[in-house]
Formats: structure tokens, sequence, C-alpha cells
């Protein structure tokens, strides 16, 4: 169950990635997160059960200047979360100085054959108090090694929850956030760091008995292991919620005047009472106003991007073409990714394909009532409004409408 709870585990952290790197980029720190510590899991079900020497020869201590960054991926993907930024600074190549210091010690072991690191696995296997003999990292003791790697990241754990414990007191003075979406991350990373600080803390414990007493047979030593099946349903349980609750990746978004107000799309009128009025449209067939939502008494601080990104499409129509996308439409708002999601789904109610197909077949109606059909194709309209194929269109048009193209030129294009 452990080995297959891990790769399930892995597995699942990189589909985290994949799908969701373009979303926030803070998924990378918290699926190698993941990734470390299904793996550090894994090797620790082996030291006590491994019957073939195999992934015990590969996992006793090669990965081990990789398993000193688990702390500080965790560190990594709270302070992005908190900040809404993807950033790494000059001054955190500090946090890799364990690294280092771990990759410089097990250099010799590293470059040492892969038949002697198998014969290491095999003795390990064997008697456990033979490892004592086997000279992992030069600078220091194998013990010291595993200490110092586990109480790293039980400090960086409890640095991260202080961390939140700062933002969670400074969150009712901070009106740029979305209140529901603050609350539900804060408690996520609280979740996150939690379960680091307690695996760390279990591994801790498991090295010092462990060393306390080597002359034991591998199978009579006192350990219970239930925790590590523990371990393992949340490694897999993890990744699995983020997959089923994307808002997870929104992070807690900020909002920053810089982004949401430009000089094209100036800013919504404030009323005296501090609200975003809703702004007038001149076009006769533009959206309806984003709904004024409010959380706890307090306006959600994204409608303004909303409303923003509602007026954007009505004015410039980049719906039109056909390759049209939410990447792209970032891009043009100049706004990160993760908050035209979290407009989207959380303010709007509607996803991005779901809102482009509304705005597209508004325009098909349009063009359809005002077009000499004589002169032109339902197919040449449909391309002009970024549908690929005369198909593509009869299908979507019919879908939302309820009838196909022809019968609605019928109904509304009758002569008097």
């Amino acid at each position: 169950m452990i080995f297959t709870s891990s790769l399930l585990g892995m597995f699942l952290a990189l589909v985290v990635l994949a799908f969701n790197w373009k979303v926030n980029r803070n998924a990378l720190f918290l699926s190698l997160l993941m990734i470390l510590s299904a793996t550090s899991q894994f090797r620790q079900y082996l030291i006590f059960h491994a019957t073939e020497p195999f992934w015990l020869a590969i996992l006793i201590n090669n990965p081990s200047p990789l398993w000193c960054m688990t702390g500080a991926c965790l560190f990594f993907y709270v302070r992005s979360v908190l900040t809404d930024r993807f950033e790494f600074r000059k001054s955190d190549l500090l946090h890799t100085i364990p690294f280092w210091i771990s990759l410089v010690g097990i250099m010799p072991y590293l470059l040492t054959p892969f038949a002697h690191k198998i014969k290491v696995a095999n003795l390990f296997i064997e008697k456990m108090e033979a490892i004592s003999e086997v000279e992992f990292n030069w600078l220091m003791s194998h013990e010291q090694s595993l200490q110092m790697r586990y109480l790293l990241q039980i400090g960086y754990a409890i640095a991260c929850l202080w961390m939140l414990a700062g933002f969670n007191k400074r969150r009712n003075t901070d009106i740029n956030r979305p209140v529901l979406q603050r609350g539900l991350i804060h408690k996520w990373l609280v979740v996150v760091s939690a379960f680091v600080l307690l695996t760390g803390l279990y591994y801790l414990i498991s090295v010092s008995i462990f060393y306390e007493m080597p002359s034991l047979e591998r199978n009579n030593i006192p350990m219970d292991y239930r925790p590590l099946y523990v371990i393992g349903v949340l490694l897999t349980f993890m990744p699995a919620l983020v997959l089923m609750f994307p808002e997870i990746l929104y992070g807690i978004p900020r909002l920053r005047d810089a982004l949401i107000h430009s000089p094209s799309s100036p800013a919504p009128p404030i009323s005296e009472d501090g609200t975003m009025t809703k702004p007038k449209t001149t076009t006769p067939a533009a959206s309806s106003p984003v709904p004024e939502t409010a959380t706890r008494g307090r306006q959600d601080p994204f409608i303004a991007l909303s409303q923003r990104v509602l007026d954007f499409l009505d004015r410039e129509k980049p719906y039109l073409q056909q390759d049209f996308s939410i990447e792209e439409l970032a891009d043009m708002l100049g706004v990160p990714r993760r908050h035209l999601y979290y407009c989207f789904n959380k303010i709007l109610k509607k996803k991005f394909v779901t809102l482009r197909t509304e705005y597209r077949i508004r325009e098909v109606k349009k063009r359809l009532l005002e077009a000499d059909l004589d002169n032109t194709t339902l197919e040449a309209i449909g391309w002009s409004c970024g549908f690929a194929s005369r198909s593509a269109l009869y299908r979507v048009f019919t879908e939302h409408e309820g009838c196909s193209p022809g019968e609605f030129i019928e109904q509304h294009k009758r002569p008097e």
C-alpha cells in the first residue's frame, strides 16, 4: 500500500503541475513539496520492509540533497500565495545552503558504482547494524545528516505557521483581497504546513529510535507503522483535493491598482460610501454589469476587474479570433491568469469558454439580421465570428438558441 500510495501521490502531483502551471506558477512549489514528501515516505518504508535491494539502493542516500529542500519548498509556496507573487529573490539562495552541504557531503558516495550501492542495500536488508559501517557522508555521520534534514523540515513548517498566524491577524485590514477566498486558502496553508511539521516529527523520532537500538533486527524494532499509512493516504489526498477544487490554486489574489486600472480602461467611479458604482455602457449589445456581490459585508475587490473584462470584450471583440484564449485575455489586460480564473468562477459565475461562446453567438445573431444572405453565406458569418466551421456554428448555435441559424432568420427576418 505504501508503494502504491507513494507512486500515486507523485503522479497526481505531476498532474497538478502540468495542468495548473499556467494558472498559477506557485503550483511548482506545491508539486515539488508533494513529490519530495512522497519519495521520503517511500524511503522510510523501504528501510524497514524492503526485501529487494534495487529501490533501496536508489533511495537510501542518493536523493538526500533534494530532501533537504522539503521545508524550503513549503516556505516558497506559502510565501508566494500570501504575497500573490511567483518570485525567487537573490536572498533565497540562502535557503539552498543545506542542499549544497548535503550534495558535497555525499558526492563520494554518489560517484560509486551502482553495484556498490546494491551491495550496501543487501547489507542493510541482512543486518541493519552493518549500515553503520558505510560512509554515506564524509562531512557528517548518517545520523547527523538525517537529523539535520528533519530538523530543517520542522523549522520551516513552524516558520510558515508563524507567518500564517501573522497574516491572519492582519486580514481585517486588507481590503484588496476577497474575504471568502482568503479564509479558504488560509486554512489550506495551515493544513499543509501542519502536515509537513508532523511528518518531520515522525521521521525524526524514527531516526532516534533506530540509532538507539542499531543491533536489533528490522522486524523487531518497536515502531508503529500506522503513521506511514496515514501519511501515504494524505499524500494521495492532497493533490487529489487540488484537482477536485481548483480554486485552491487561485491562491489569495491581491488587487493591484496598476493592473486593474489602465489608461485604456479607467477606474470605475467610486460613490461616497466607498463602493464601486456600475459603469454605464453605450454599446447597445453590451453585457450586463457585474453583480454587486459582497462577502461578510464587504464588496469583493475583484468586481472592478470583472467589469473591466466585460467592457474589454464589448469594446475590442477579441473573441472574434478563432484562437482567442484566456491566456491571451490575460496578456491583453496585463493581469495574472489566476486573477481571471477567480473572476470567471467566483464573480461572473461562468467559465471563460461559456462567456466566449455567448459573445460569439450574440455577434452571429446580429450579423444574420444585418447581412445580405444573397451575397454571403452562413459559413462566412460563422468564420468571421470565431467559429472554425459551418458544423461548429450549427451545433453551438442550436444548443444555445434552441433553433438553427436558418430557423432564427425565418423567425426574425420575415417580410412585413
